[in-house]
């Protein structure tokens, strides 16, 4: 009898994550700093570099939010541009069309007004930029209309290579590849000059950025989506066509940080003023998106990991700092609980979606999801719960944080109760258990064996596990077998339903005692004898069972084949 009476315990655990609400990461406002026009953040670590025309450029440490170094400038002197190695050992000013080159300390090693080439001499210079970890130099200088720019090694003073860039509006450097942008086209030269990708618009770009790594982003004017070219793989133009923002207006300015995993883009559009990707397309939900204090900002930068964003605001007039550590927390996987395969008909079930985040911890949300029912007159969704509306499948699509999950279920009708007198009779009895650990008239569980006087009975499993006891009335009560003397004590009361012409199903079962605390199918049907005397009252072919904890015991439906409960077990 082990099968079924003793050896059915079992606890399933279920430990439920708090409940969140929104898909939405916070990337709150931490401090105004004086305004900047320019910055270069510090790879691998939480310090940018920032400046303007008449602004010098300041060592900005985010976790400290304070200024760490100033590099002095001469009063009056406008600052043309200004860039700085990976290993912060050399700063390069360009002004007054000359390079000034300083130590780490700030000092001025020498200054630079020309620089000799092959075909001539680069003189009156107009931009810089460090190419990562080097002291590799992209170097433009004009004269007379005509613009080239130069790769230039500042240790030995040789140049690599020098390419005519007349009409560039702006260069950028990754560890591999320079990036020459004009007004509608795009060159990619190797650092030996050998040109990797060259792009066309007519329309003309508005807002271009190259990380180090060598992802390349482009925004093309009157296009409300991002071009991403990927340096490591020829520049082979992403294929995701989720780039796509709500711009009406114009992009501003695009940064990719230093992993190349984060692509942020200043804009105006119809739905705010911030976006912020991953490099496989998602668009990430930020409170940013429609912030206020970044509506008129023009320049972006981030750290590694968008741990820290840093943009002017108000037309120029100051330099906000925003905190991305919560970015950990936005969801990359969805699924829906299996317990929404199946529902009743008019019962309503909240619903809750599993959520994975992108630092791996696990939670549950019940708002901001959007869900959906591919057969709304079968099963519904209104105000976040599933409602049954009559038997038949359903498939239920969940959509939160840019993500989706579905989930197949079915809609189960309700039970139909033999009469009305079976589901208040299922209710004395759990509440004869809850309160007399026993069924209605039963003996109580742990009560004298010898004392409770009745006719000899039995109940035979399949292979003639008997186990004996009392039958008295619609009650038989046993003790289990144990080695040398028996304890005076029932450990067991069993009642079967049918013997009273009663007809249980496992739906009505449920309805009055709700989701058993453990359940098992077996593979095949066993038999089930009830003895009382000589004679067997019945035959039961078991296949299934549901176990309930009521108060101090436990009970037990024993279900054949069609789900109609034939024995009742306390313990």
């Amino acid at each position: 009898m082990k099968k079924l009476i003793v050896g059915l315990a079992a606890t399933v655990l279920y430990s439920a994550t708090s409940i969140h609400s929104s898909a939405e990461v916070k990337i709150p406002f931490v401090t105004s700093l004086t305004p900047s026009s320019a910055f270069q953040v510090v790879p691998n670590e939480s310090r940018v570099w920032r400046w303007g025309t008449y602004e010098a450029p300041r060592l900005f440490d985010f976790e400290q939010a304070r200024d760490l170094q100033v590099l002095s400038t001469e009063e009056g002197a406008p600052v043309q541009d200004f860039t700085v190695s990976d290993d912060q050992q050399r700063f390069v000013f360009v002004k007054d069309q000359v390079l000034e080159v300083r130590d780490a300390t700030g000092n001025v090693l020498h200054v630079i007004d020309q620089i000799k080439t092959p075909a001539g001499t680069l003189q009156s210079f107009t931009r810089a930029r460090f190419f990562p970890d080097s002291h590799l130099l992209a170097v433009s200088a004009k004269q007379e209309g005509v613009e080239q720019t130069a790769v230039y090694d500042l240790d030995s003073a040789t140049v690599r290579f020098v390419q005519e860039t007349t009409g560039a509006k702006a260069i950028r450097t990754s560890t591999a590849y320079l990036a020459i942008i004009r007004e509608t086209s795009v060159d990619v030269y190797e650092k030996d000059g050998t040109l990797a990708k060259r792009l066309t618009h007519p329309s003309g770009y508005a807002a271009y950025e190259m990380g180090r790594e060598g992802t390349l982003v482009l925004a093309k004017a009157n296009d409300r989506r991002l071009y991403v070219y990927d340096g490591a793989h020829q520049f082979k133009e992403s294929t995701s066509s989720q780039f796509i923002t709500g711009m009406t207006g114009t992009y501003k300015d695009i940064a990719v940080d230093e992993s190349g995993k984060f692509i942020g883009a200043l804009y105006t559009g119809r739905d705010g003023y911030f976006a912020l990707f991953e490099k496989n397309g998602h668009r990430i939900e930020t409170s940013l998106d429609r912030d206020d204090s970044v509506s008129y900002s023009s320049v972006l930068g981030m750290s590694k990991g968008a741990r820290y964003l840093i943009a002017n605001a108000d037309g120029g007039e100051r330099t906000n700092m925003y905190d991305g550590r919560l970015l950990v927390e936005r969801p990359v996987a969805l699924s829906i609980p299996s317990s929404f395969k199946e529902v009743k008909v008019g019962s309503p079930e909240p619903l809750l979606l599993n959520v994975t985040q992108a630092d791996g911890k696990k939670k549950q949300v019940a708002a901001k999801v959007k869900w959906v029912s591919d057969q709304p007159t079968i099963a519904s969704v209104s105000s976040g719960k599933l409602y049954g509306k009559k038997a038949g499948a359903y498939t239920l699509r969940a959509s939160y944080g840019g993500y989706t999950a579905t989930l197949k279920g079915k809609v189960i009708p309700l039970p139909k109760l033999s009469t009305v007198s079976d589901s208040s009779w299922l209710k004395r009895q759990k509440q004869a258990m809850q309160e007399k650990q026993g069924f209605e008239g039963s003996p109580r569980v742990g009560a004298s064996y010898v004392s409770w006087t009745g006719t000899s009975g039995s109940l035979v499993q399949t292979g003639e596990k008997v186990l004996n006891g009392k039958w008295k009335g619609r009650h038989f009560v046993a003790r289990y077998p144990r080695f040398g003397s028996q304890i005076d004590r029932i450990d067991l009361v069993t009642l079967a339903p049918s013997l009273e012409k009663r007809t249980l199903t496992k739906a009505e079962v449920s309805a009055v005692f709700g989701k058993p605390t453990f359940k098992e199918t077996y593979a095949t049907s066993y038999s089930q004898r009830v003895v009382e005397g000589k004679t067997t009252r019945a035959t039961y072919a078991i296949r299934s069972v549901y176990e309930y904890r009521i108060g101090q015991v436990t009970c037990q439906f024993a279900f054949d084949a069609k789900g109609t409960a034939r024995l009742i077990h306390v313990n």
